[in-house]
Parts: C-alpha cells; sequence; structure tokens
C-alpha cells in the first residue's frame, strides 16, 4: 500500500462484475503510482466483494453494503475511507485513459487555490463507436458557479475534487438517486476555482444498462431553484 497515496479513486458497485474489472485494470495501468482505489460493493450478488478480496494489489481496498444502499452512499463510505488529498469517483462501467491522474495533477499544479480539475471525455459503445465530448478548447481557471446554474458541470469521473472540499460539504447527498453529481456540483462550486482543461480524462461507456429518469430534466431544475434560494 502506498503510505500516502496523493489521489483515491472510489468506485460504488453494484452487479456489474464483468465491467468493474475493466475498470479496475483502467485505474491499475495508471502512469501516476501514488493513488489508492477504494471499491464499494453495494451488495451485489454476482461475486464482486469476493473478487476485489482477492485481487493481488495492496493499492486496491474493498469495503461492502449487505443491504442495498444506492450509489451516493457508497461514495461517502469511499471518502470518509479515502486517504488521498484528491479523489475521482469513477463508475464501475467507466475507464481511465493512463495519463487520466497525472493530467489532472498536473492542471492543478498551476492552479493551487482551485477546488477540482475536469476534463474531457470520450463516449464510446461496443460497437466501436467514440464521440468526443469536450466543454473547452484551452485551459481555463475560473468560478463553476454561473456555469452550474445554467445546468452545466460534469459528471463525477471527468473531474478530480480535493477532498476536504467534499467533506466540508457533508459529501454526497443519498437522497439523490439520480442528479446526484449536478446536486453535489451546486455546492462545490461556491467552494473556490475549477480547473477546467480540454484533456480526455474519462472514456464513458454507453450501454444497454444504463437508465436515467424520465424527470430527470424536471429534478436539475427542482436542484437549480433550490441553489439559488
Amino acid at each position: 500500500m502506498t503510505r500516502n497515496p496523493l489521489v483515491t479513486v472510489v468506485t460504488a458497485t453494484h452487479n456489474r462484475l464483468a465491467l468493474l474489472r475493466e475498470t479496475v485494470n483502467s485505474v491499475q495501468q495508471q502512469d501516476d503510482a501514488a493513488w489508492e482505489m477504494i471499491i464499494v460493493d453495494d451488495a451485489s450478488a454476482d461475486g464482486t466483494s469476493e473478487w476485489v478480496q482477492a485481487l493481488d494489489d495492496a493499492r486496491v481496498r474493498g469495503f461492502r453494503f449487505d443491504e442495498h444502499a444506492e450509489r451516493s452512499a457508497a461514495r461517502n463510505l469511499g471518502l470518509r475511507e479515502a486517504r488521498g488529498e484528491w479523489v475521482l469517483f469513477l463508475d464501475d462501467d467507466d475507464l481511465l485513459p493512463p495519463d487520466a491522474l497525472s493530467t489532472h495533477l498536473g492542471r492543478l499544479a498551476s492552479a493551487p487555490q482551485a477546488v477540482a480539475s475536469v476534463g474531457a471525455r470520450v463516449l464510446f459503445t461496443a460497437e466501436g463507436e467514440e464521440v468526443l465530448d469536450r466543454v473547452v478548447g484551452r485551459v481555463a481557471v475560473r468560478g463553476a458557479r454561473r456555469d452550474v446554474l445554467c445546468g452545466g458541470g460534469s459528471g463525477a469521473g471527468a473531474t478530480l475534487f480535493r477532498a476536504e472540499a467534499l467533506r466540508s460539504l457533508g459529501g454526497w447527498d443519498p437522497s439523490y438517486v439520480i442528479a446526484e453529481d449536478y446536486e453535489l456540483w451546486t455546492r462545490v462550486a461556491r467552494q473556490g476555482p475549477v480547473v477546467v482543461c480540454p484533456d480526455v480524462v474519462l472514456r464513458y461507456r454507453v450501454h444497454g444498462g444504463q437508465w436515467r429518469s424520465p424527470d430527470f430534466m424536471g429534478l436539475m431544475d427542482e436542484i437549480r431553484r433550490s441553489a439559488v434560494e
């Protein structure tokens, strides 16, 4: 185990062992060695916990919920246990490019006041289709509140957060099962500026196992209203 990892990658997982294997491998391939990974098994029934415990990698730690609690609660457990100064929440079906963590840290090195680094992502499918999803064309350090209130923000996997900033906010709100990333951003945006960069730091898998509520946009509006009250 790295004694003082700079980054903690937290992955909440539920019955996706086949995809989780790929996710963990992408973290193990990082070119920055100062990391640890925390996997929180949210009451899976597919052998996930046994597989995690059998991993021959001291940088990876596993925890388990005996009852399904949803990913915000699982991510909060990972945040509490994180030893890194920075934390990234990687979904169990997504992948990190090999230079993802080093890219984030490199961008943050010139912005010590920043509370997060946000990069671009590539959406990909099993059929080989790929789409670049990029917010900016060049590096910028800026406040995020206006962007967030206009519907912006970034998924957790493309963002490296300052761990203490999240802890000071109480972490993820477990009452949100969907749009939880956006709700978190409405609070993070008050904490300080963020680094936004064009570098691809996440490979986001698009597949049939994903679900979005038909009232997703309505929930976004509700979160936005709460943030300005």
